[in-house]
C-alpha cells in the first residue's frame, strides 16, 4: 500500500514449493529432493511503480524477511517468459531457472528459480 494506504503498489503471493510444482506438472521435479519447508513466491507490482525500481526493493525486502524471520530450507521465484524485467532481476539476485512449464494455449511458459 502506498503511505496513505489509499492504493495498492502490488502484492505477494507464498504457496508451498512441491504444491507448485504438481500443479505445472515440472517433470525435472524430483518429490524426494523438494521438502516441506520451501517456498515459492510470487509477486508484482504496479507498472507506474516501475520507474522507481519498486520490484528491486521488494525483492530486496522479501529476501531480507525469509532469511531473518521465515524457516524456509529454499525460496523458488516464480514468474513467466513474458516479463523479462523480473526474469533479470531474478539473475541479478543469484537466482536461476529450474523448472519452465508451458501454458496450454499460449506462446509463454511459467518459470521457477531457485538459488
Amino acid at each position: 500500500m502506498d503511505r496513505g494506504d489509499q492504493r495498492c503498489l502490488g502484492c505477494v503471493y507464498i504457496y508451498s514449493l512441491r504444491s507448485i510444482l504438481d500443479q505445472l506438472a515440472a517433470a525435472a521435479a524430483d518429490p524426494g529432493k523438494i521438502g516441506d519447508l520451501e517456498a515459492y513466491v510470487t509477486f508484482w507490482v504496479r507498472a507506474s511503480e516501475l520507474e522507481r525500481d519498486l520490484d528491486c526493493e521488494l525483492l530486496a525486502q522479501l529476501l531480507r524477511w525469509f532469511d531473518d524471520e521465515w524457516v524456509f530450507q529454499r525460496i523458488a521465484l516464480g514468474t513467466n517468459t513474458e516479463d523479462t524485467r523480473q526474469q533479470m532481476l531474478f539473475d541479478d539476485a543469484g537466482f536461476t531457472e529450474a523448472w519452465r512449464s508451458t501454458v496450454s494455449g499460449r506462446d509463454s511458459a511459467y518459470l521457477v528459480y531457485v538459488r
